[in-house]
């Protein structure tokens, strides 16, 4: 009679632990779900990159005019601001490092930007950015990269992000990026 009594004591401990677990577990994953809605970062501007394959490691095929290979498409998302002046930093990333970035003096105007419409950067309006003379080199030499005119061998992100032209340092979208 003894055993009995122990076991059905025991069971309602467990039963009540396992209560008390559950909303402890709902608590957990309910903070969780509002710390990461709360951690995402949204910017007036959303920002897409295109490339046409065949991809190629030399930058200066993207820049064929008519040939479009290089695309980025801008949209501002922020109905409240009727028009928004940007520029685009590109940036080529291996392994995970910055091997070639767009200068920061190198800041030419972009345009405007018209709330709620796409805007469409072709490859030939991009072709300032792949020009050696406004990329900022690191891990990779701008002396290597005039000679051949082509990225070292290897996986890579490239990424056009757009900023706000007259706050140098606000970004304004994403990074539109393409591995």
């Amino acid at each position: 009679m003894k055993e009995l009594y122990l076991k059905t004591i025991l069971s309602l401990r467990q039963s009540a632990c396992l209560l008390a677990v559950k909303p402890k577990r709902f608590l957990f994953f309910f903070i969780l779900f509002f710390c990461q809605q709360g951690f995402s970062r949204s910017y007036p501007i959303t920002a897409s990159l295109q490339i046409i394959p065949p991809y190629g490691i030399c930058l200066p095929d993207y820049c064929v005019p008519g040939s479009d290979k290089i695309r980025v498409i801008l949209l501002q998302n922020d109905l409240t601001v009727p028009a928004y002046d940007v520029r685009l930093q590109m940036t080529i990333k291996q392994n995970g490092s910055v091997i070639m970035r767009t200068s920061p003096r190198f800041r030419p105007r972009l345009g405007t930007l018209n709330a709620g419409t796409p805007s469409l950067i072709s490859g030939d309006d991009l072709c300032i950015y792949l020009d050696a003379n406004a990329i900022e080199f690191s891990g990779y030499s701008r002396e290597n990269y005039e000679r051949a005119k082509a990225l070292p061998e290897g996986a890579y992100k490239i990424s056009f992000t757009a900023f706000n032209y007259r706050r140098q340092n606000v970004q304004g979208s994403n990074a539109g990026r393409l591995f």
